[in-house]
């Protein structure tokens, strides 16, 4: 998109705040990330009556005017720093929507009570702490709480989204804004149930493809599958719905499937299958060469970790960080089922460096 196009998306948007109810008056700000930058919304305008392309401030990457008449946002603080932080981020809006700012004001996440949360690309939007607005601290408050989601509340102030498009950043505020009317009545009602990790982590690998196109000329990869031995159907079954939080599915007498965050897996009873692994050394850990797992969002990654320690569960490798602070960053550890088949959890700090080849 052009510097004009973000610069006409950015004023379209801006005059449906008042619309839309996301914000009143002059609160709210909108921005694009640019090839020098960033373009943003000026201070103390009335959105009604910005219509002129050129009032929009063009900003570099660290908040300088390269370009405008207007001084920028107050809050370009924060919009500078999750483009630094988030090469994925092309738009971020803030506002101050009724219910999102009620909550903030509470100092309350909103939990994953919906499975609509994982639009937001994880199991729950966080409130980050609360910050004097236009401060470097609110800056560093809010991309904690975003983590590598999508949107967060603001204590004591209102939501924050970002997305690939201005357009798509303002439709998810509206989300936003809905889930917070939904738990603001839910928890008036009484105590709203909540999904479990397992199935948000479901939910978020269904979100991938929501309101995508599928390309039917092409063969498209649903899930996989995976057969693998063990010694019994009840520990079997026990282990992964109990402890993993799998859902079953078909099951025999000498069979069972397992719905394993939207993948397929099935157990067969074959003990003389089962044995000990062989090992390679990797990072000073004896990695069993035979194992399956998954890649999980960060935040299920770590959630699970607290679930497995709180079933007192033995890690096979303990829960660890490689390559910190480096490309492909990640998040790994390793258990054993109860036909001592490894199963390796893993989850990238930047999902995009997957395949990494580098360490640096």
């Amino acid at each position: 998109m052009s510097d004009i196009q973000s610069r006409e998306a950015i004023i379209q948007y801006a005059h449906k705040f008042n619309s839309s109810g996301l914000s009143v008056g002059k609160s709210g700000n909108i921005s694009a990330r640019s090839e020098k930058g960033f373009l943003i919304t000026p201070t103390g305008f009335n959105y009604n009556e910005l219509n002129n392309p050129e009032d929009i401030c063009h900003c570099d990457i660290d908040g300088n005017i390269i370009e405008g008449k207007w001084a920028p946002s107050s809050e370009w603080q924060v919009h500078s720093d999750i483009y630094k932080n988030r090469t994925d981020i092309k738009a971020v809006v803030h506002c101050h929507s009724t219910y999102a700012t009620a909550l903030a004001c509470c100092n309350i996440d909103i939990p994953s009570f919906h499975y609509m949360i994982a639009i937001v690309g994880g199991g729950q939007i966080k409130c980050a702490d609360y910050a004097t607005f236009g401060t470097r601290e609110l800056s560093e408050n809010v991309i904690k709480a975003l983590g590598e989601r999508k949107a967060c509340l603001l204590a004591n102030h209102g939501q924050l989204t970002v997305s690939d498009s201005v357009e798509n950043a303002f439709r998810l505020a509206e989300e936003v804004e809905n889930l917070a009317k939904q738990y603001c009545i839910s928890i008036h009602i009484g105590n709203p149930v909540l999904l479990d990790d397992a199935e948000m982590q479901r939910n978020l690998e269904k979100f991938k493809l929501y309101g995508k196109k599928i390309n039917t000329n092409k063969q498209q990869v649903i899930a996989f599958h995976l057969a693998f031995p063990v010694n019994d159907i009840e520990t079997t079954r026990y282990f992964y719905k109990n402890i993993i939080g799998c859902e079953i599915g078909r099951e025999a007498e000498s069979w069972i499937d397992f719905n394993f965050y939207s993948h397929q897996i099935s157990a067969h009873v074959k003990p003389e299958e089962t044995r000990e692994v062989d090992t390679n050394a990797i990072d000073g850990e004896n990695v069993p060469v035979r194992h399956f797992g998954l890649v999980l969002d960060w935040e299920i990654w770590h959630e699970l970790v607290e679930r497995l320690k709180n079933k007192q569960i033995q890690f096979l490798i303990e829960p660890t960080i490689r390559f910190k602070g480096l490309a492909g960053e990640q998040a790994t550890f390793f258990i054993l089922d109860p036909s001592d088949n490894a199963l390796e959890f893993k989850s990238f700090k930047k999902p995009e460096q997957l395949f990494a080849r580098d360490k640096n």
